[in-house]
């Protein structure tokens, strides 16, 4: 990604520097040359940036809004382009209405997966959109959805801390990769911790995974 930090009265241009591998330099040469085209990556995120727009801005209600949101954006544009569209899951050949209703279902999907999750409320007529207390939650503090989804559909007044932790520990913000040199010196953290990971001996498991290392040093 690249911004302007700006003086838009004092300064005419600006330079972005892309830093890379030797063997990524001709992609991002055909880039610079216009040969290869830039698709949006939107939809890969699109359910975090509508909770976002539901939660903390006031003019997102309806359904209609969001779709116009959606058309507002470059993945729209993007779909637009018969040469870029099939990135999307979209016929090359399809025409403008078959286009409107995929980018439709996008939109309408998403948004039942917010209301599937407690994030957000889908009135009964379908159309209109409510914001809710976990959905600001998600927006204010950038936790993404899968996230999210798993802590609304586990989390309840009767989670334990034990609970909480095993809860935590699979949120994929923090899954870290586990580095052999540090099994060791995680396995004495666990036979200390509070809560320490068992194995099915019920004796101090160790640590042999990502969840495992995240737990551990949550108690740490």
């Amino acid at each position: 990604m690249a911004g302007r930090a700006g003086r838009p009265q004092f300064d005419t241009e600006g330079v972005c520097v892309v830093m890379t591998s030797e063997a990524s330099t001709s992609k991002y040469l055909d880039i610079l040359a216009g040969v290869r085209p830039v698709a949006s990556q939107l939809h890969k995120q699109l359910v975090e940036h509508l909770n976002s727009e539901i939660n903390t801005a006031s003019y997102m209600t309806s359904v209609s809004v969001a779709l116009s949101f959606v058309q507002d954006t470059y993945l729209y544009k993007c779909v637009l382009d018969p040469n870029l569209r099939h990135n999307f899951g979209i016929a090359r050949d399809a025409d403008l209405q078959e286009v409107d209703q995929q980018v439709h279902s996008l939109c309408l999907n998403t948004l039942r997966r917010l209301d599937d999750s407690g994030l957000i409320r889908l009135a009964e007529d379908g159309q209109q959109i409510e914001p809710l207390g976990a959905g600001r939650i998600m927006a204010r503090y950038a936790v993404c959805f899968e996230s999210m989804a798993l802590i609304t559909s586990k989390l309840s007044a009767q989670t334990s801390v034990e609970e909480l932790l095993d809860l935590l520990s699979h949120c994929e913000e923090l899954q870290d990769v586990l580095r052999r040199s540090e099994r060791k010196p995680l396995f004495e953290l666990n036979k200390i911790s509070r809560y320490p990971i068992m194995d099915a001996k019920l004796q101090v498991a160790k640590v042999g995974d990502a969840h495992t290392k995240t737990n551990v040093l949550l108690q740490a």
